[in-house]
């Protein structure tokens, strides 16, 4: 399950989240070839946090960590969200060298990443009803615990599904797919505000270069522009 894909300006290569495999993919343009590169485990058993915490982990996966998505870095590196092993992991295309930095604070499936202007990394994390702040220039890692949101699925989260930067302030927009919520987080105050989304299911979404937000309505089969 190749998840997400992303083209590293720096390298000029593609690099994807392989999900059930726990790797990075690699894949030179030029040549076509993919190369595979294995997240460590870092001391976490089969089946990750969620093993750690007595829980099934999800799609009965054995592998300890499993990166859902992945953003280039203002410093060049690609950071993915490790669903499993609920943490941030930096992977250096240059060395291809690994860095697993765990979310704690209760954090349990990490979603979607993003980079912010500042190079500070944002994420949804799915489970457990918040979003993460990562900087990697301090190591500072928080999460903000999002407002009560009824949850209109049979897993019984709100699910914090997409995640994006405003390239006019800065703030960060994030959907929560089972709620029929948007919300944005101010950068620096971390203070939320929610809305009622204009699509049912809002899930992955983008903003243009002029501001505008655009969101995939999942059960809807629209897309609003906010």
């Amino acid at each position: 399950v190749p998840h997400d894909a992303e083209y590293v300006h720096s390298t000029g290569k593609i690099y994807l989240s392989e999900m059930f495999t726990g790797e990075v993919l690699e894949t030179d343009l030029a040549t076509g070839e993919t190369l595979h590169f294995k997240l460590p485990a870092d001391g976490l058993p089969p089946g990750g946090a969620f093993t750690q915490a007595g829980l099934p982990a999800p799609y009965g996966l054995t592998i300890p960590r499993a990166p859902h998505s992945l953003a280039e870095g203002a410093d060049g590196k690609i950071y993915l969200a490790d669903s499993i092993g609920s943490a941030v992991t930096a992977f250096d295309p240059k060395t291809r060298a690994f860095e697993n930095f765990q979310v704690g604070n209760g954090a349990l499936y990490p979603h979607t990443v993003r980079a912010d202007a500042k190079g500070v990394i944002w994420f949804t994390i799915a489970f457990s009803e918040q979003v993460g702040r990562f900087d990697p220039k301090t190591r500072d890692m928080g999460v903000i615990n999002l407002p009560e949101a009824p949850s209109l699925s049979t897993p019984g989260a709100s699910i914090p599904y997409g995640v994006a930067v405003s390239p006019i302030d800065g703030g960060i927009w994030y959907a929560r797919l089972a709620s029929d919520k948007i919300g944005r987080i101010d950068p620096e105050t971390l203070a939320v505000k929610e809305y009622d989304s204009p699509v049912r299911a809002p899930r992955r979404q983008r903003f243009d270069a002029a501001g505008k937000l655009w969101v995939a309505g999942f059960s809807d089969g629209a897309v609003a522009k906010i």
